[in-house]
């Protein structure tokens, strides 16, 4: 597979790493510790959502800078983990387009990359456990297709999650009478490259091959 699809940025224009510093570092580290109470089962994902910061975070989503990208991402992924109440907190602030823009970004650098990696993290998390209207929503948006679009560069965990996530979205749209199959380019050719990859764990394998079935793409 080559690196992450290859995908156009349509929007912000981004900086390379390392371009930026000062300030923005400070931003970076700032969103690590977000995302890191985002992530947590106390209560305080809830409080990060109380204080307002799904506004600033879909400022950060468009930030220039990749990193500073990257760490809003993932602590959207976090949040889409979380709680349905979190997770419907993520999709009515509208933020799911832009984290869709992140995940075709250009590939042609690791920070891109990286970038795209978390957005998928953040797409896939939330269509694993949303409600079968919010399924719909993001599906139109393009979600399926920016996800397996990504299939080829990401890591078995990521793989996985994606694998999933699509395995999910197509029963909940075939549960509702929805045509899925237009959302998913490509999809054949790209779940069997993961079949084919060398020391793929047995559960990608399996979830692969499920998908495989499901639409009737094999």
């Amino acid at each position: 597979g080559g690196g992450g699809g290859g995908g156009d940025a349509t929007g912000t224009m981004a900086t390379d790493e390392g371009d930026v510093g000062g300030t923005d570092d400070w931003v970076v580290g700032s969103l690590r510790v977000i995302g890191g109470l985002a992530g947590s089962t106390d209560g305080l994902a809830d409080a990060v959502i109380a204080s307002g910061a799904l506004v600033s975070l879909r400022g950060m989503v468009g930030h220039p800078r990749l990193q500073v990208r990257s760490e809003a991402c993932r602590v959207l992924a976090n949040l889409c983990a979380g709680s349905s109440r979190q997770l419907c907190a993520v999709v009515d602030d509208g933020v799911v387009p832009a984290i869709l823009e992140c995940a075709t970004q250009s590939a042609a650098t690791s920070a891109g990359r990286a970038l795209r990696a978390e957005a998928c993290w953040a797409l896939a998390n939330l269509l694993s456990q949303a409600t079968s209207d919010q399924v719909c929503y993001v599906v139109t948006l393009g979600a399926t297709s920016a996800m397996l679009s990504n299939l080829d560069a990401a890591d078995d965990p990521l793989a996985l999650a994606i694998c999933k996530a699509v395995r999910r979205t197509f029963r909940v749209c075939t549960d509702l009478n929805v045509d899925f199959l237009p959302y998913i380019d490509d999809a054949a050719d790209r779940i069997e490259d993961v079949l084919c990859r060398p020391g793929a764990s047995p559960q990608l394998v399996t979830t692969a091959e499920e998908l495989l079935a499901l639409a009737a793409l094999d």
